[in-house]
């Protein structure tokens, strides 16, 4: 019995320490209420098995995030990446609206939300155009108060005539916050 409460505040203790030093902090981090930031990100996404798409696509992004509140961002972002595998390549450009919930905990800020966009692939066949939606989820550590660097990372689905494609995606982003009034 004493080897169980060991374990078990082993595990405990740290979490009941960080919620008892988010119950002491005084006042709002407001990390991004009435801010808007320019972004540029570097990724890699991941799609599942598929005949018609090559697996592999690493991407940059450039975007821009307005804080609604100090619990709500809106995200948009434009990239190009290039779809590799088996031989074959892809030039995708894609667009994306996303919105995020932010748990807003003084210098690291995780937050979750959901996107949609659309990708424009162009391969030996043309241009084709797919509409995309994700989950998206993070976390941005504000290193000062107009630098941030976020991790983010996207799961969701490629929409293709008769089929989906499911893609994981990571990016690393690099922001630069400006006060809007």
């Amino acid at each position: 019995m004493q080897r169980r409460r060991r374990a078990f505040w082993r595990i405990a203790a740290p979490l009941v320490a960080l919620l008892a030093a988010l119950g002491l902090q005084s006042g709002r981090a407001e990390a991004y209420e009435e801010q808007i930031s320019a972004d540029v990100a570097l990724g890699y996404s991941g799609l599942a098995a598929n005949d018609r798409l090559p697996g592999n696509l690493p991407a940059i992004d450039l975007g821009a995030a307005v804080g609604i509140s100090d619990w709500l961002v809106v995200r948009t972002a434009f990239g190009y990446g290039a779809l590799l595998g088996g031989g074959d390549m892809l030039h995708v450009g894609r667009g994306r609206l996303e919105v995020a919930y932010l748990l807003d905990i003084l210098q690291w800020v995780p937050f979750f939300g959901v996107g949609g966009g659309l990708w424009a692939l162009q391969g030996p066949s043309g241009l084709g155009l797919r509409p995309a939606g994700h989950l998206w989820f993070g976390v941005d550590y504000l290193a000062t108060r107009e630098w941030t660097v976020g991790l983010d990372t996207r799961t969701g689905l490629l929409w293709q005539r008769g089929d989906t494609a499911s893609f994981t995606e990571g990016q690393l982003r690099f922001s630069r916050t400006f006060e809007m009034f």
